[in-house]
């Protein structure tokens, strides 16, 4: 039985040690000063969705806040074998959007998948010596943030960065907190570096965690994603998300395209970076092809990865067109001109196949083809990001 007064005992103390006031966290819970108060003398509890938040202030758990370990038998291990029924896993063709739209899913709250990938859909990144790279989630954190909290939801962040005397504890609390979101049935997904990989966990037991394997789609576990296997690494990135408050679409669509309009800008912010982001992109690799500091397997990669995220440009676009019911000829010239990088990228795709098994060298006679193919996604990406720009200036008249 759940016991108010000890709770109202333990929200006060983690309160008081984190130096919060019961004012500064009303206005970070976004509830009345009045309730704050309520709790810590044990005559109401913080509404379900409000103990995410407070765990993640206090750097907790549920089971701690709600006093669970005291009231059962303390520092003993869960034995039963806790999952996520009804989940289900929606394959797309970024293991991170397969995640955030399959936990979306389980929470109700439905998107199609060109409306949820909008974050790859306008982000092109390349290394600076041409060669392929993926792209990660700090790459477009913020727009990806901002996308699921416009659809209803809000993804917490399980990040630990531990020293090597403390790796495993840093990362056993890490995995207590999985746990916990788990047990409130708020899904979960980890990223595994060695794999560029981000796996749906759908329940645990205590021997680790139930997940569904990306390629074969099948569930595994409990193995593999348990604290011990992390005990040898430095980072463990983990990921949930739980029900927020759904916006308008207007709003997602004005969020993506502020994003995508000032991607460029935000290579003049790492003087340092081995990696160009946007559409100077093309031009890199154009001179590494050039130059011959590029092989076959790395155009092919880069090509492959590219026309995914631009057939998802063009499926945001269209549904952006639907959703809003506006500026009808503006959103049909935008579309057609990644229609057309896309059509570019394709044939590129083709002239490198990627399972082609070719390792080497670029033939010599695809190399003016493919920058000939190359100029034309370019020039009508940059168009159609000028079309994005006249969006936005509409879409600011009515906002």
């Amino acid at each position: 039985m759940i016991n108010k007064v000890k709770i109202g005992e333990k929200i006060f103390t983690l309160r008081k040690k984190s130096g919060i006031t019961q004012y500064h966290l009303s206005k970070l819970l976004n509830v009345d000063p009045l309730e704050i108060s309520q709790w810590e003398k044990g005559m109401s509890l913080p509404n379900t969705e409000l103990l995410p938040v407070l765990a993640e202030l206090f750097d907790t758990n549920f089971n701690d806040i709600l006093c669970i370990e005291n009231m059962n038998h303390t520092n003993e291990k869960r034995k039963s074998r806790v999952l996520l029924h009804g989940m289900k896993y929606y394959n797309c063709d970024f293991s991170l959007i397969s995640c955030i739209k399959s936990s979306l899913s389980y929470l109700g709250i439905h998107v199609s998948t060109g409306w949820i990938s909008a974050p790859y859909a306008f982000t092109i990144k390349i290394n600076n010596n041409g060669s392929f790279t993926n792209l990660e989630y700090k790459d477009f954190s913020e727009c990806l943030n901002d996308l699921i909290k416009n659809c209803g939801g809000i993804l917490s962040k399980l990040h630990s960065y531990a020293l090597y005397e403390d790796k495993y504890n840093k990362h056993e609390e890490i995995f207590e907190k999985i746990k916990s979101y788990i047990d409130m049935g708020f899904p979960c997904f980890i990223y595994k570096k060695d794999k560029l990989l981000y796996y749906l966990i759908v329940g645990y037991d205590e021997s680790g965690y139930y997940y569904i394997e990306p390629n074969s789609l099948k569930i595994n576990g409990p193995k593999l994603l348990s604290p011990a296997v992390y005990n040898g690494i430095s980072s463990l990135k983990a990921y949930s998300i739980r029900p927020g408050k759904i916006s308008s679409c207007i709003k997602t669509i004005k969020d993506v395209f502020e994003y995508a309009v000032n991607l460029e800008s935000r290579n003049e912010l790492k003087a340092n970076s081995t990696y160009t982001l946007g559409t100077k992109a093309y031009s890199i690799l154009m001179n590494a092809i050039n130059e011959g500091t590029v092989d076959y397997h790395n155009l092919a990669c880069t090509f492959s990865f590219w026309l995914k995220c631009k057939k998802y440009a063009v499926l945001f676009l269209q549904e952006s067109k639907l959703r809003i019911d506006k500026f009808e000829k503006l959103f049909d010239a935008t579309i057609s001109y990644y229609e057309n990088t896309l059509n570019a990228l394709n044939q590129l795709s083709l002239l490198f196949p990627l399972n082609s098994g070719h390792n080497g060298q670029i033939p010599g006679n695809h190399k003016n083809v493919s920058i000939l193919l190359l100029k034309t996604a370019q020039r009508n990406e940059e168009k159609g990001l000028e079309k994005i720009r006249s969006l936005l200036n509409e879409i600011y008249k009515i906002w």
